[in-house]
Parts: structure tokens; sequence; C-alpha cells
């Protein structure tokens, strides 16, 4: 059946596939798994962590978001992040990004990689054809959406969830896509995201 996350954790970078386990899937054969990693443009990456940054520590504020330049430490703004399983540094919040969908290229297990925006605008479509892909076929003859957030309690995100109608408003404008961001921002942003992957899944610098 399907899972909401992969045994290791949706968030667990896939270098820890076979030393960590969630508490939840102790007993989920890792070769049982077929993974499905979504992707999202990595400018509304940048906003979605300046409003949730998890367990993602760097200097910036409220006003000063992503922040990718760090006029204290006169360099990149290096991160710290915290998982179940480790802890890490980047050089940036780019680099996080790129580390963690490259790292999923470089293994030979099988795994799907989906665009957030295909799922959010192209839902049925997608998830008919992933579907199929895992060797399934839907228990309906008919799509639904889920409206309400996918986030389920408070853990997460707090009270701040977004739901359907709100995402594809947000998603639909183009005018807040590098909201908060200043020049330098900008410059770096397009400097340190990897063009590989931006020309893989069609993303643009603005």
């Amino acid at each position: 059946g399907m899972r909401w996350q992969v045994p290791w954790g949706k968030h667990t970078p896939v270098e820890f596939r076979e030393a960590h386990v969630t508490s939840t899937d102790h007993d989920v054969p890792l070769q049982n798994s077929f993974p499905m990693i979504t992707i999202r443009d990595p400018y509304r990456w940048l906003m979605s962590m300046c409003r949730h940054k998890y367990t993602v520590r760097w200097y910036h504020n409220i006003t000063a978001c992503p922040n990718l330049y760090s006029d204290d430490l006169g360099k990149i703004n290096p991160i710290r992040v915290r998982y179940a399983a480790m802890r890490d540094q980047k050089d940036s919040l780019p680099a996080l990004y790129n580390d963690f969908y490259n790292a999923y290229f470089k293994e030979d297990f099988p795994r799907v990689f989906v665009r957030f925006e295909d799922l959010l605008f192209f839902g049925k479509n997608v998830t008919q054809t992933l579907c199929r892909c895992g060797g399934g076929k839907p228990r309906r003859s008919h799509f639904v959406h889920v409206s309400e957030s996918a986030k389920l309690g408070t853990a997460a995100h707090g009270a701040d969830k977004t739901s359907l109608l709100q995402a594809l408003i947000r998603y639909g404008k183009g005018d807040d896509r590098t909201k908060g961001m200043t020049e330098r921002d900008l410059r770096y942003a397009k400097e340190l995201f990897d063009p590989k992957l931006l020309d893989m899944f069609d993303y643009h610098h603005p």
C-alpha cells in the first residue's frame, strides 16, 4: 500500500536509507519501497523555508530572509541542520537543496521524481500515472481532491497551514515567487542553485 513517507523519513538524506528507520516503519522492508521524491521550484522552496525552517538554522530574521549572504560573517551564509540520525552543516541554504536531490539521483534503487507544481495543478493525471507506474490501479472511478491541508495536527507547521485553494492561489501567481529577496539574494541564488537540477525540472531563474 501507499505510505505517507519512506521508512528512513521524508526529510532524512537518502544516504541514511539503511542506517535510520522511523518509529512507525520498523517492519517495512527497504526493498519493498518505491519512493516518490517531490521537488519544488527552488525559489518557492526558499520562501517556504522562510515560513517553516524545520530544524534548519541560519542567520536570518522576519525582515531579511532568505539572507543568503551574511554581512556579519562577510561571506555566504552557512546553515546547520539537525536530523534524527545526525547533525550536518552546509555552505548555504541552496546547498541543502542541491545535495538532498542530487543524492537521490546517484542512487540505483527504483524511484520517481515529481514536480510539486505538477502534482498541485494536474493532481488527477499525475496521481493516476504514478499509481500505474507503481503497479497499482485507482480504487475509485472518480478522483477526489483533498481540499484541506495535508498536514495533520500542529507538530510540523503549527496553525499556519496551506489548503489546496491557498496553494493554487500562491503558486498560480508569479509575483510573490521571490517576495522578500534582495538583489543580493537573487544574485547568490542564481550562483548557488545547481543549474543541472533547474534544467532537468524546467525551473528558471527570475
